[in-house]
């Protein structure tokens, strides 16, 4: 209460279900764990904006990490920074100010491709 710190970082992502959140969100957390850090996840579902921001002025987080962050959410992501910081993950929003971590998927699909063609594979199939 002291430093009015949470040691707690909150994690948005668009859906639970979606198979890339389970392993970035391990991963956040070993990682969050070794900084002494708590994790905090909400899902972005209709009507959680209001919520969101109520729980981030209260307090409830010293940051947030995005990951469903689209060009719609500016508006919101400019209140979010108001109170806290945000960092914008595994999406890029252009115009946006915020810290962004993303990746370069066509880069990566080329990069797969060139793999499977240096090694003779003409008919890759994707699981």
């Amino acid at each position: 209460m002291k430093t009015s710190r949470t040691n707690s970082i909150g994690v948005v992502v668009a859906r639970l279900a979606n198979p890339l959140y389970p392993q970035l969100l391990q991963l956040l957390s070993d990682q969050l764990h070794k900084a002494d850090l708590l994790m905090s996840v909400w899902e972005s579902v209709p009507g959680f904006e209001d919520r969101l921001l109520r729980s981030i002025g209260e307090g409830s987080v010293d940051g947030v990490l995005f990951a469903t962050a689209t060009e719609g959410d500016i508006p919101l992501l400019k209140k979010l920074g108001e109170q806290r910081p945000v960092v914008l993950l595994n999406r890029t929003v252009e115009d946006a100010s915020f810290d962004q971590i993303g990746s370069d998927n066509l880069a990566g699909g080329k990069a797969v491709a060139d793999y499977f063609l240096s090694r003779g594979r003409r008919c890759p199939g994707l699981i």
